[in-house]
């Protein structure tokens, strides 16, 4: 990663941990504002590398988060039987997430069991995952749900 990239990725955390960001238009505004000229689509592409994705706010608004440590335990997911469901048939298992979870949800189960599934496909709030042969439905789909719980998403 070149020093320009690391130094933009920095002031884009920045800006998301410190404001709302509704949209790709909104960051690369706030972007210029603190001397970077950047396209949307390298933009696109920059946020996909580090993690960041819309998600629902308390207040039901989107905006943009990374996946990581640097958490407010305010956007903690809850209870996974009270906001997901989870169902497996035939090695493919299907969860149903609040709307705007489903990719990073997705993204956290790839990271973390790539050797137990093929992969993933993501929608606004429904996963579909591949399962492995390697290991039951049952050991799988626990390991799912201690991801989905041990994860939180940050404002």
């Amino acid at each position: 990663m070149t020093i320009l990239k690391m130094e933009r990725a920095s002031a884009i955390k920045d800006i998301i941990k410190s404001k709302n960001v509704a949209d790709q238009k909104q960051l690369i505004n706030e972007l210029r504002k603190v001397g970077y000229n950047i396209t949307q689509a390298t933009l696109s592409r920059q946020l996909k590398e580090m993690g960041i994705s819309k998600v629902n706010s308390s207040n039901g608004q989107y905006h943009y988060a990374q996946l990581g440590n640097d958490i407010n335990e305010n956007q903690k997911i809850q209870s996974y039987s009270s906001n997901l469901s989870i169902g497996t048939t035939h090695k493919i298992t299907v969860i149903h997430t609040e709307p705007a979870y489903a990719s990073p949800i997705a993204k956290m189960i790839e990271q973390q069991l790539k050797d137990m599934i093929y992969g993933t496909i993501a929608g606004i709030d429904t996963i579909f995952i591949a399962l492995s042969d390697k290991v039951s439905e049952e050991v799988i789909n626990e390991k799912i749900v201690n991801i989905i719980e041990s994860h939180s998403f940050k404002d």
